[in-house]
């Protein structure tokens, strides 16, 4: 009996395990959870067995509430008391902030949100299934999740483990449904529970995979009729209260994603892709443009997300947008970075004349105008480098426009159909030879060596010609016409008790030191002189009241005047002066100063901002191999400036792989860049998107993966451009410093369109933009970057781990019959040999009960009133087991039964031995459902 209740145990305990699982792990992938198949279900089953132990009896029971209870309110006390309740809420506001779209995604929470889920829903699946038994509310729940999920468009692809093992759990379900139906009516003496479980498992296992063998239509049901029906009572409806009188049939995407318009399902990249063709902007602009959604800087477990590992400091945030009466204004972050002067010089060192022209030929300023049409988001399209929005509905509250640090722009509500706005942008003419000279001169501490350079030079000013002018007046070598009472206040005002051991502003140069400046997390300040960390400590926690088109004088230009004067009272105190006499001079400075403070106040911001891109925007997951990193080393290694390597990698991309829709999935743990570069070999923008960003950052060089919408190839009338959701789009923003973020274009078929604005492509690569396949004839062209890339080489495994796949699912399905058959056999023999090791009375006995239950199953069951000796002479009668007698084993189990003379071994094997043509009889009834049965 032990046995059995352990038997049911486990069986149960599987099934909750396999339903649990199946209702938690669709949440957490569509919340885009990292965390895999295998720790959802361990979690549940931790659960599942703490159930198990505290509803083992009732007194346990009992008990375990109690210490539950009192543990909770002890613990709220406890939070209370020491004010940390807010560590309860706080993973709870996390999680609406982040469903939101407000808060990035935070690891600690996630993981405790996700425990949280299969708590709860384990709970509810253990009550249902172990202590009150409900088949509907079960089904009802899962069914009614995945069908939320599919009609809101959250499911994810990689959560349909989950839907088929909810599919062959339920099932199961209802089979033990109509087994304890069954049982009620006192009719089910034959099935265990256990035996159930292991006919039902591979019968609902096949039905399944048979069921998702059928074809079916991607169209999805139409019922003509009911829509007209509807549609009528709809349009009733709002004619009588007011209303558009019609459907709106454009879906609220959310903020923008590819994922959210059909590019896959948000939580991993890749897989194929059908394109859509609704038509979602109209763009008028003189340019072929790219309009930026969304930017993620995070890669990892081959997704992308907006993860910040570090903040910037004193940079100035609240000034990002602010707005006017009729304009709405943004500070991109390429102008903090922005040092054009600098590259020219550095590009073009003798060419001051032509400066202004080959300055202007760089880059050039459009308007561009956007109308929304069959879109619903919050997303506000915008080039990069957008500057001045004025938009067309008067009614859009301006201060509703979040600008977030990535210079993407979100309104509080969706915007949608007839939604206009024009804005201004600096466009990068980034195939201007000027241009690219002047990318090439860029490097990694270009900030530093300019704020060197400043510092040096205001540093010098002051030494050569303030400090110079008081020299000459102190030693006597020029005259000053000083009124004596002033010159009396100045002798006067001198501090009796000055200290000549140390400068009197040296308590600020060390909290200067100890301050975490950006400045001196690249410049040793030992290196510096007195007056430089005086210089430097004056923009110290300042920048943040100012902003980019404010004075910044008002702040910074007060701390350094006062340093100043401090500074030479101390270096001119032996002549005894009061500090009120410097005062002048340190004013003089800073009006004949202006310029370099202002050039020191944005290289400090630039330099701000630069450091916290090489915190945000160069991580690689430990998921990308070694081969990645060999070869981007290998495709730059005949580069020597940062542009020429990004320019290598892109071309590389561009020209060595091919661009699909139908690339397949990414295998099951592969990295996702990895088994593009080595094995696929082509995929569509995200996969070129992604790589490239990767490869980049494996050479230290910051990248950030862009998605939005890029402008057709030609507008349909002069300058207007109709944008589909086809036209959506992922491509590379790469940051140089003296320029700012640039964009770049790896994906093969957009890299020639991209680069040559206005000219028509070769045939086959506007046969690949129109159908997106590679043609026969078309051969990658010749690599640029070095002599011998390092190649992937290894082109036909990805389709052969797919075949591969397939074979492995057909053998493994085709395997569970002859698995299921040989564990019953084995099952059946253990059994006969339990109680063939019994003594011979107890062995007959158990094996003539055994033989009721067969015959039972044989539609001869034993009669009312009916004695052993007439069932076994009717069962005779009937030939069942001619020419074997089974009135020659009812008369040893009567003998065993009802008498005290003992069964000799003789009889027992007599007995025992009809054991086999008993299932003999019994196989021939059940045929192949004998096989699934262990009784």
């Amino acid at each position: 009996m032990k046995d059995l209740k352990l038997t049911n145990y486990i069986t149960k305990l599987l099934l909750s395990l396999l339903m649990s699982f199946s209702l938690i792990y669709p949440l957490t992938t569509t919340l885009l959870f990292p965390y895999k198949h295998y720790e959802i279900a361990g979690i549940s089953l931790i659960v599942l067995l703490v159930l198990s132990v505290i509803t083992i009896n009732k007194k346990v029971f009992k008990i375990s509430l109690v210490c539950i209870f009192l543990f909770i309110v002890i613990a709220l006390i406890y939070l209370f008391k020491n004010n940390l309740l807010f560590y309860v809420y706080q993973p709870i506001a996390w999680l609406i902030d982040y469903i939101k779209d407000v808060q990035p995604f935070n690891n600690p929470y996630s993981y405790i949100i996700t425990v949280l889920l299969c708590a709860g829903l384990s709970i509810f699946v253990f009550i249902f299934t172990f202590i009150k038994f409900n088949f509907l509310m079960i089904a009802v729940s899962g069914i009614g999740l995945f069908s939320g999920q599919w009609i809101l468009d959250y499911f994810a692809d990689k959560a349909y483990i989950a839907f088929y093992t909810f599919c062959v759990s339920v099932l199961i379900y209802y089979f033990l449904h109509i087994y304890y139906k069954k049982s009620k009516q006192n009719t089910n003496e034959i099935v265990k529970l256990s035996g159930l479980f292991a006919f039902a498992l591979p019968i609902c296992i096949l039905i399944i995979f048979l069921t998702n063998l059928i074809p079916v239509s991607s169209k999805p049901i139409e019922w003509k009729w009911m829509d007209r029906k509807i549609q009528k009572v709809y349009e009733d409806l709002t004619l009588k209260f007011g209303n558009k009188g019609k459907f709106e049939d454009v879906q609220d995407i959310g903020v923008f994603s590819l994922a959210s318009i059909g590019f896959g399902d948000g939580s991993s990249l890749g897989g194929n892709l059908k394109l859509d063709e609704t038509k979602v902007l109209e763009v008028e602009s003189e340019k072929r443009i790219y309009l930026r959604g969304r930017s993620k800087n995070r890669y990892e477990d081959n997704s992308w997300s907006l993860v910040y590992e570090t903040e910037m400091e004193d940079y100035p945030e609240a000034e990002l947008g602010y707005t006017s009466q009729r304009y709405y204004y943004t500070h991109p972050k390429n102008y903090y970075t922005m040092m054009y002067d600098v590259l020219f010089d550095m590009a073009y060192p003798n060419s001051n004349e032509q400066r202004p022209e080959l300055l202007s030929d760089i880059t050039s300023y459009l308007k561009i105008k956007i109308t929304y049409d069959n879109i619903k988001t919050p997303t506000i399209f915008a080039p990069l480098n957008a500057d001045i929005f004025e938009f067309g509905d008067a009614n859009i509250h301006k201060d509703w426009i979040f600008c977030d640090t990535e210079d993407t722009l979100t309104y509080l509500v969706s915007l949608e159909k007839n939604f206009s706005y024009t804005l201004d942008t600096l466009f990068f003419n980034t195939d201007k030879e000027v241009f690219k000279n002047m990318l090439r001169q860029s490097h990694s501490d270009l900030y530093v060596t300019e704020l060197r350079k400043v510092l040096k030079e205001m540093s010098d000013y002051i030494t050569k010609n303030i400090c110079k002018e008081l020299s000459d007046y102190f030693e006597g070598n020029t005259d000053l016409y000083i009124e004596e009472t002033l010159l009396d206040y100045y002798l006067n005002t001198f501090p009796q008790d000055f200290d000549y051991t140390k400068p009197t502003y040296q308590d600020n140069l060390e909290r200067y030191k100890s301050s975490n400046d950006v400045v001196l997390k690249y410049i040793n300040p030992e290196e510096m002189s007195h007056l430089e960390l005086l210089i430097a400590s004056s923009f110290i926690n300042t920048d943040s009241n100012n902003g980019y088109l404010s004075s910044p004088g008002i702040i910074y230009n007060h701390t350094f005047t006062l340093n100043l004067q401090n500074y030479l009272f101390s270096e001119f105190s032996e002549y005894k002066y009061g500090i009120t006499f410097f005062l002048q001079y340190a004013i003089d400075a800073n009006n004949e100063l202006e310029k370099l403070l202002d050039k020191y106040f944005f290289l400090r911001f630039a330099l701000i901002y630069t450091d916290f891109v090489y915190d945000n925007y160069t991580f690689v997951p430990d998921s990308v191999p070694e081969r990645v990193y060999l070869l981007a080393h290998e495709i730059t290694e005949n580069e020597n400036n940062n542009f020429d390597k990004v320019k290598a990698i892109e071309t590389y991309l561009s020209q060595y792989y091919y661009y699909t829709l139908t690339p397949g999935d990414v295998p099951e743990g592969r990295d996702f860049v990895d088994y593009f570069l080595f094995d696929k070999r082509e995929g569509y923008c995200t996969y070129f998107a992604t790589a490239m960003a990767i490869l980049t950052r494996c050479i230290g060089i910051p990248s950030r993966y862009i998605e939005g919408y890029k402008l057709p190839f030609s507008p349909t009338d002069g300058n207007l451009y109709e944008v589909k959701n086809s036209d959506a789009h992922a491509w590379v923003e790469v940051f140089f410093e003296g320029i700012g973020w640039v964009p770049f274009e790896p994906t093969a078929i957009f890299n020639y369109s991209y680069y040559n604005p206005g000219s028509t492509p070769p045939p086959y690569l506007y046969n690949q933009m129109q159908y997106g396949y590679n043609p026969g004839g078309y051969l990658p062209g010749n690599f640029t970057g070095t002599g011998n890339p390092l190649l992937p080489n290894n082109e036909g495994i990805g389709k052969k781990l797919l075949n591969l796949r397939l074979i492995l699912t057909v053998l493994f399905v085709l395997a569970i019959f002859p698995l299921t058959i040989g564990l019953n056999l084995l099952i059946r023999k253990i059994k006969l040999r339990r109680i063939y090791k019994l003594n011979p009375r107890e062995c007959t006995i158990k094996l003539f009960e055994k033989y009721l239950k067969h015959l039972k199953i044989l539609k001869k069951p034993v009669m009312d009133g009916e004695t052993p000796y007439e069932y076994a002479k009717r069962i005779d009668d009937y030939g069942c087991f001619h020419p074997y007698s089974f009135s020659d084993v009812a008369n040893i189990f009567v003998k065993a039964r009802y008498s005290r003379l003992e069964i000799t071994e003789e009889e027992k094997e007599l007995v025992y031995n009809f054991h086999k043509h008993i299932l003999e009889a019994t196989r021939k009834k059940l045929k192949l459902l004998y096989y699934f049965t262990t009784f």
